[in-house]
């Protein structure tokens, strides 16, 4: 096991992109100028056209918070295509809110930092970005601190369609009860938040992960998440190494529902130590909203 013991700080030539966590694990594995350089090149301080037009398409966004005692939520927002709309390359505005049962809600105050991922399940394309919110009338504008692209692995296809949606109160539990942990052994795609702390203020991180279904591992409260290769940042390891906590939100793409969880995480190295093979969260609590989403979702082939 390893816990929170990135160094304070770390020569780096990233341009102030990473931060201690990213660059502990890119230097436990000996690429720290090399993921330096791929930073340089992936991570803007904007959105560029591209991410523009992946977000103005999108009928649902996926979207991490931190409440007022520290814990992280991963959330999906949704609407008609328009809903989320770029105000320039450096705002991004958001007619959406959420209802009072989303524990995200809490994580949603002038000021507050936000990380979003826009994902077309069709197309596997996505991007991430962070930033700062501000209320404005119709909902709220984040203005964006880093924005950039993810590979399309481990994304399942599927083909969104509107259904029926309810903003009941939805169910809450301490830990994971069986009928929650029993969607998450069966699930192929998550969402997951994460935060960090910079000099100038905090930044939250939400992102995918997918495999076959059953790639979660459940025992108990505690749930094991393998970390396949992707574009080798490692945001979301440097973040659980710096704040060990997480989020994960599974979205019940048959009904429409969501399922949110938060909790204590750490990683797990792999049998020679280095680069680590998975991350494990202990889940404090549970929130289950059915029909809280209201978007359908068919697996393609």
């Amino acid at each position: 096991m390893s816990g929170p013991r990135a160094p304070a700080a770390l020569p780096t030539d990233d341009g102030g992109l990473l931060h201690p966590g990213e660059r502990a694990l890119h230097a436990r594995l000996g690429r720290g100028a090399a993921v330096a350089r791929r930073a340089a090149r992936m991570i803007h301080d904007h959105m560029p056209p591209a991410h523009q037009q992946l977000l103005a398409a999108r009928r649902g966004l996926v979207l991490g918070t931190v409440d007022p005692e520290g814990r992280p939520w991963a959330t999906v927002i949704a609407g008609p295509p328009g809903f989320v709309r770029p105000r320039g390359p450096q705002v991004l505005g958001l007619a959406a809110t959420l209802p009072p049962a989303d524990p995200a809600a809490a994580g949603l105050a002038e000021g507050a930092a936000v990380g979003l991922l826009a994902i077309d399940l069709e197309t596997r394309q996505r991007c991430r970005l962070n930033g700062g919110l501000h209320r404005v009338p119709g909902g709220w504008e984040v203005a964006v601190a880093q924005c950039f692209g993810n590979c399309s692995q481990h994304i399942r296809r599927r083909r969104l369609a509107w259904g029926p949606r309810q903003d009941g109160p939805g169910q809450r539990w301490r830990g994971l009860p069986p009928g929650a942990a029993a969607r998450l052994a069966a699930a192929d795609t998550v969402f997951v938040a994460t935060l960090a702390d910079r000099p100038a203020g905090r930044e939250v991180d939400v992102s995918h992960r997918g495999g076959p279904p059953g790639f979660i591992a459940v025992a108990g409260n505690r749930l094991t998440v393998p970390d396949y290769r992707g574009n080798q940042l490692y945001n979301t390891l440097g973040n659980i190494l710096v704040r060990p906590v997480a989020g994960l939100c599974l979205v019940d793409f048959a009904r429409g529902g969501l399922l949110q969880l938060t909790g204590r995480a750490r990683l797990r190295d792999g049998p020679a130590g280095g680069r680590p093979e998975a991350w494990e969260l202990d889940v404090t609590e549970t929130v289950w909203r059915p029909g809280g989403l209201g978007l359908l979702g068919s697996v393609l082939t």
